[in-house]
Parts: C-alpha cells; structure tokens; sequence
C-alpha cells in the first residue's frame, strides 16, 4: 500500500509575523527517507521553531520528480 504513495516534505517558520515562509521542502519516496531527511536537517532550522508538514501523495495520482 505505501508503495503507491510518495512524500513531500515541508518545513515553515510558523512564527514569522509577516507570514509563513517555506525553509525548507523536499520530495522522497518512503517514509524511512522522511525520517533520514528530518534527522539529517532538524538542526538547521532549530532556532526558528519550525513545523514540519508531511503530505502524502499517490503516484497514480501525479507526475513527480524526486530530488535527493
């Protein structure tokens, strides 16, 4: 079943006041590579609080392009 799906990845500075600006996003393929993404760039956006989005997409679905 997961292997119908891919994931984007998405990290926001949710307490900008002038907005909500994207810090950092990225496409991967399993969730194993979510979580090796997370670990590998947590520390980088630390200082800003960040929030990180998980967005689940079917390949069926879309045309998708995966950067790593």
């Amino acid at each position: 079943m997961m292997d119908d799906y891919y994931f984007k990845l998405v990290c926001l500075d949710d307490n900008n006041p002038f907005g909500c600006p994207i810090l950092a996003t990225q496409c991967v393929e399993t969730l194993e590579d979510v979580h090796n993404y997370v670990i590998e760039h947590i520390e980088e956006h630390a200082f800003k609080e960040p929030k990180w989005i998980l967005i689940a997409i079917r390949k069926d679905h879309t045309i998708h392009n995966f950067t790593k």
